[in-house]
């Protein structure tokens, strides 16, 4: 798949060929529609957040499943699905106990 990568601080990034990634247990393969770049993206770029270079920043995606791991059981190839940057909540709360974590009292990131 093609990527923009970053191979150095504060230089620009290069589109280059990269290994389509494997879901394992529990995950998904989303083929983006959509892609957010923050703060902290912007803090790796100038080398305030040190980091494994290269990397591919940003987070947030959103776009379609194109391959489900072993165990998935909510999710399926085809769905549209976009992630929050929030990927567990309290688990105590209602909101936390019928998966809907974005509500939940207490949130943590993923």
């Amino acid at each position: 798949m093609k990527a923009f990568v970053m191979n150095a601080t504060k230089a620009p990034f290069t589109a280059q060929e990269v290994p389509d990634p494997k879901p394992g247990p529990g995950q998904v393969r989303i083929r983006l529609h959509a892609s957010g770049v923050c703060g902290t993206d912007v803090h790796v770029w100038n080398g305030e957040l040190p980091v494994p270079l290269p990397i591919v920043l940003g987070h947030e995606p959103a776009g379609v499943i194109d391959l489900v791991g072993p165990g998935v059981k909510s999710l399926r190839t085809g769905d549209r699905v976009g992630v929050s940057w929030f990927q567990a909540g309290c688990g105590r709360c209602t909101y936390a106990r019928k998966n809907r974590s974005s509500f939940a009292q207490s949130l943590r990131p993923g």
